[in-house]
């Protein structure tokens, strides 16, 4: 600093001084800027990975939660577990095809007036009442004849036999395996009380060839009441159960 002649002082910029600055660098500012910076974002990141993960885990439980609620109405409304049965094979084609998810009932739910005691509209009936169910007439049944072996089978009930009837007239001779009378014909004279059955699919009566006896009331396990078209794939493939 000097004083000119009237006492006022001035910089003197030719004294190799530079004036003080109590501001930090610029770079070393920037440098630790970047360090905070840098900090925090580390622990954003993990903050949003496991946020991030609460709420997947939140959502798939909620899911889960839909789908058993569901699954739980749907067999309390249907009164038979499972509520659902996976077509194995193309006997019921093309109404009901191999790989088909189809809901099932208890034969005593959602009865209609043309049903009989067991809960089932034979075809025979449904044919004379103009009454159709999945593409045809009758009721879709799925049974067991303990006698044999092997899954269900679902297949549509064509009419009701009694023990001992010679039930080769009430038939359609293109159905009977080629039998001409009574004593050719499989399960004639009729061991037991039931149904006569048949694929859709199938040329002849399950009776006929010997598939099953006449199916009786209580093998009836449920009665199909909607198809879902392809649901039944995954399950029939890692099952190792896919009849080609």
């Amino acid at each position: 600093m000097s004083q000119d002649g009237n006492g006022a002082e001035h910089l003197d910029l030719d004294s190799g001084l530079e004036p003080e600055s109590s501001c930090e660098p610029v770079g070393a500012g920037e440098s630790k800027g970047a360090e905070h910076t840098h900090a925090d974002s580390g622990g954003g990141d993990d903050r949003g990975f496991f946020y991030s993960a609460g709420l997947w885990v939140r959502d798939g439980g909620v899911g889960v939660a839909i789908v058993v609620a569901g699954l739980l109405l749907l067999t309390a409304t249907a009164g038979v577990w499972p509520p659902m049965t996976v077509v194995e094979s193309g006997s019921m084609e093309p109404n009901i095809n191999q790989g088909d998810m189809t809901i099932v009932s208890a034969s005593d739910r959602f009865v209609n007036e043309f049903a009989d005691e067991n809960g089932v509209v034979t075809h025979s009936v449904a044919d004379e009442e103009g009454v159709e169910n999945l593409g045809g007439y009758g009721s879709v049944i799925v049974f067991k004849d303990p006698s044999t072996s092997g899954p269900d089978t679902i297949h549509r009930a064509m009419f009701h036999v009694e023990e001992g009837e010679d039930w080769f007239d009430r038939a359609n001779e293109s159905f009977l395996y080629g039998a001409t009378s009574c004593s050719q014909l499989r399960n004639c004279p009729a061991p037991n009380d039931g149904y006569i059955t048949k694929g859709d699919n199938n040329p002849y009566y399950d009776q006929a060839i010997g598939l099953s006896r006449p199916v009786a009331g209580e093998w009836v396990g449920s009665v199909a009441r909607v198809d879902i078209p392809y649901l039944g794939w995954i399950r029939l493939i890692f099952s190792g159960r896919l009849i080609m």
